[in-house]
């Protein structure tokens, strides 16, 4: 068994009472999962918090205590309940204050389209001192990274444009994932499933089952940093489960 490889952990904070109370749906981890694991980096939690300072600042405090980075969404717009920046300041024991090169950005942003850049507006350039800023391409709408922390927008194509900033301040290595496929039901390969995991600890087995394909019943899929050991485990469920093969999940 080969050692297993560096790779940095992150936690992502979806920030709003809009995604507690059901007015939205969050897509933004679904975006990050799939970058990270494409990245080689690995998504430890998500959490979703409310537009709370002290909760937000407590939750920051601790998860930069554990992991490498914390990824936040959302809260940080012109209206009284965007208080994200405010928060990430407690939790660093920083003032908000005025970014010049963001508002310069933002001046030349809303000239252009002749709109006031005005108090409300003003407010997103309101960032934890000391924090710097990552341009996008095509927006003004920057990420903000506060030492580990990357404060990015809740709006979804927004935070897909940004999110390879965030990736090139991440060290990650390469996931390797096999799918597999079976008619057989979950109680009947649990036990196959059960061996090859106390055989392979290095990969991570994941059983889902599916109740509207014609073709399987049972998605098995196996993750690994080695592509040998990823294989044989694949490989020694394969047989005892009758299963077969797919580069990727159609459905």
């Amino acid at each position: 068994m080969t050692d297993t490889p560096r790779m940095d952990r992150v936690v992502y904070l979806c920030i709003g009472d809009e995604i507690l109370t059901g007015k939205i749906r969050d897509a933004n981890g679904y975006s990050l999962s799939k970058a990270l694991f494409a990245h080689g980096v690995k998504l430890a939690r998500i959490e979703v918090l409310p537009d709370v300072v002290d909760i937000i600042a407590a939750r920051v405090r601790h998860w930069t205590a554990e992991v490498e980075h914390v990824v936040t969404s959302g809260g940080i717009g012109p209206t009284h309940d965007d208080v994200t920046y405010e928060a990430i300041a407690q939790a660093y024991g920083v003032e908000v204050a005025p970014h010049p090169e963001l508002l310069a950005k933002m001046q030349a942003h809303y000239d252009a389209r002749g709109i006031e850049l005005n108090h409300a507006r003003k407010k997103m350039a309101m960032l934890p001192a000391g924090a710097d800023v990552l341009m996008g391409q095509g927006h003004w709408v920057p990420v903000v990274k506060m030492q580990q922390v990357f404060i990015l927008p809740g709006i979804p194509a927004l935070f897909d444009q940004l999110l390879p900033r965030v990736l090139e301040h991440m060290t990650g290595t390469t996931f390797v994932r096999r799918l597999l496929f079976t008619q057989r039901g979950e109680g009947d390969i649990a036990d196959v499933l059960t061996a090859a995991q106390e055989a392979f600890a290095d990969v991570a087995i994941g059983s889902y089952p599916r109740y509207d394909r014609a073709d399987h019943k049972v998605m098995v899929t196996f993750d690994g940093t080695d592509p040998a050991r990823v294989e044989a485990c694949a490989a020694q469920v394969q047989g005892p489960i009758e299963g077969f093969f797919k580069d990727r999940d159609d459905g």
